[in-house]
């Protein structure tokens, strides 16, 4: 695989990881209006930081594209662009691996399963997870 086809297809794995934090922050959207729900709290701040991270990492990849794009591959600018992608990205996956428990996460499954139910109009509300 070429340097060029490596780096758009981080792009786009990078776009699909970003949309799946921001389903996950629908959670926190759709948390009871009544009551506290520290658990979906918990993890939409996390998502959000998420979020914010999946930002950070969108100039290191624009400079990465922009590195391979032109003859020769600026291998300085490069390197640099996918270190710091790597830095954003390894915040997050320490976000899911250590900080976030894996039967908290369960329980929040649970949650937004036992969260279904009838909308004001008769609808059937749905949670994103």
């Amino acid at each position: 695989m070429s340097l060029e086809k490596a780096v758009r297809v981080l792009a786009i794995e990078m776009e699909k990881l970003r949309d799946a934090l921001d389903g996950f922050r629908l959670v926190v959207e759709d948390k009871p209006k009544r009551g506290e729900v520290a658990l979906v709290d918990r993890f939409g701040y996390a998502a959000s930081d998420m979020l914010d991270w999946m930002g950070e990492a969108q100039e290191p990849l624009r400079m990465a594209r922009q590195s391979v794009s032109q003859a020769p591959v600026d291998c300085h600018l490069l390197h640099r662009a996918l270190s710091e992608c790597q830095e954003r990205f390894g915040r997050i996956h320490r976000m899911l691996s250590c900080d976030l428990e894996a039967g908290e996460i369960e329980e929040l499954m649970e949650f937004g399963k036992n969260r279904r139910g009838s909308g004001s109009d008769g609808q059937r509300e749905c949670v994103i997870l």
